[in-house]
């Protein structure tokens, strides 16, 4: 019946909810004016918008990821020309490179009490005077010192920057804070994946390609030349790195089962794809807190269930952290999820590495009648060659890192030897 600020919620629903003001005529013209997911509480929404006399507005309530159940919608309605200012652009979620730079922006305007965005008219507001935007940036909740503008820089981006960002946005009437946005670092073979972790399971599998985790070459690692020797494909993806991100403020789900029956509740979820067969090898060694990991994938039978293909709790280097590993299926979609131990969060490394097969042969034999081997692998590998007489009995006589595809060996020993036999063991 009269303009002003509208406060709608379903704070008190027994399910996880999505809420949404929309202005229209039928579902093919609706224009969103406010949306939210969880600022309810409790996995409820709630939002505030300017509510224009005599104008018609369509709410809808639905359920995160199908979820239903008996929901509780609440709302008020304040008689006010102090309007709320409006964001037309939210900050976005950023992912970096250790030492790399973060932006985040805002675009926001005024409101004005007759419904006219840009507010030309001083006479619309109290005392007639316009109000100006001014902006205080938060980090993981608490206001950031000068940080006052539109535009956030964060430079050398370093594990204590990570976390969330919001930028509240005021009048001299009114405040509105912007969605949360996350920072994280990738650091992929010196080269940054797009990759988030993020809360809330289909969130994550639900992720854009750029967001997920992807590992190795979709064309292997190597292939045959005509003349019958291995030549090493280029590298695409990268094979080992790490992903650190802040899980203060993670919560959760219902429905989720504890990770290795250990108790959690701060879980984040990343999907992951490997680009060739392997296998996946995982550990948060170097994480600020006690973590548990899993790694799951879709229920051949039922993709609306979980299979838990591998978990840990305390494998890692000081028995807080979690190491386990998985072998993986070139183009199957798998979920890794970490939590902290009775609900700890924190500082999150996890670290990844694919391990794919490689190709061991003869190059023959030098002068002096040493034997000469080649490993045909990926750039940047790991592995050992171990020898045996027998084939029963190997030893390890080389560990190295590769930095190209071609690894050739010159095995001295192998002078004083009548048989020697030889194999490559790829390494994490």
């Amino acid at each position: 019946p009269v303009t002003g600020v509208a406060t709608v919620g379903t704070r008190g629903s027994t399910f996880d909810t999505l809420l949404a003001v929309y202005e229209g005529t039928a579902l093919s013209n609706l224009v969103a004016v406010a949306f939210d997911e969880d600022r309810g509480g409790f996995f409820t929404s709630g939002v505030r918008f300017n509510a224009i006399r005599d104008r018609e507005y369509e709410i809808a309530i639905d359920g995160f990821g199908g979820a239903e159940g008996e929901f509780v919608f609440g709302w008020s309605h304040e008689d006010s020309i102090k309007m709320l200012p409006v964001i037309r652009t939210q900050p976005q979620s950023q992912t970096v490179a250790p030492g790399g730079t973060a932006v985040f922006s805002v675009e926001a305007i005024r409101f004005c009490g007759q419904g006219h965005p840009g507010c030309p008219d001083p006479m619309h507001f109290p005392d007639e005077e316009i109000p100006l935007l001014t902006y205080q940036w938060t980090f993981n909740g608490l206001p950031i010192p000068d940080a006052t503008l539109a535009t956030l820089t964060v430079s050398n981006v370093q594990p204590e920057n990570l976390g969330t960002y919001t930028v509240q946005i005021s009048t001299r009437y009114r405040t509105v804070e912007s969605v949360e946005a996350s920072l994280q670092i990738n650091d992929t073979e010196q080269q940054v994946q797009p990759v988030l972790a993020m809360d809330k399971f289909l969130d994550a599998a639900l992720a854009p390609v750029q967001m997920q985790l992807r590992l190795g070459n979709p064309g292997g690692g190597v292939f045959a030349r005509p003349d019958g020797g291995f030549q090493p494909a280029s590298i695409a993806r990268g094979y080992t790195g790490t992903q650190v991100f802040n899980t203060s403020g993670s919560t959760t789900e219902g429905g989720e089962e504890p990770i290795c029956g250990v108790l959690g509740g701060a879980s984040e979820w990343i999907t992951f794809v490997a680009e060739e067969t392997g296998r996946l090898f995982l550990n948060t060694d170097g994480s600020s807190y006690d973590t548990v990991i899993a790694i799951f994938r879709r229920n051949p039978t039922n993709s609306a269930l979980l299979q838990e293909l591998a978990c840990d709790n305390n494998g890692g280097l000081d028995h807080r952290d979690s190491s386990t590993n998985v072998f993986v299926q070139a183009g199957q979609t798998n979920f890794i999820v970490v939590d902290g131990v009775n609900g700890a969060s924190g500082t999150l490394r996890l670290n990844y590495t694919l391990v794919t097969s490689s190709r061991l042969r003869s190059l023959g034999f030098t002068p002096q009648r040493a034997h000469i081997v080649q490993v045909s692998t990926h750039a940047g590998a790991r592995f050992a060659i171990q020898t045996s007489t027998t084939l029963t009995n190997w030893a390890t006589i080389l560990t190295t890192n590769t930095p190209l595809g071609l690894f050739e060996y010159i095995d001295d020993n192998s002078i004083r030897e009548p048989r020697r036999f030889y194999r490559a063991l790829m390494l994490p």
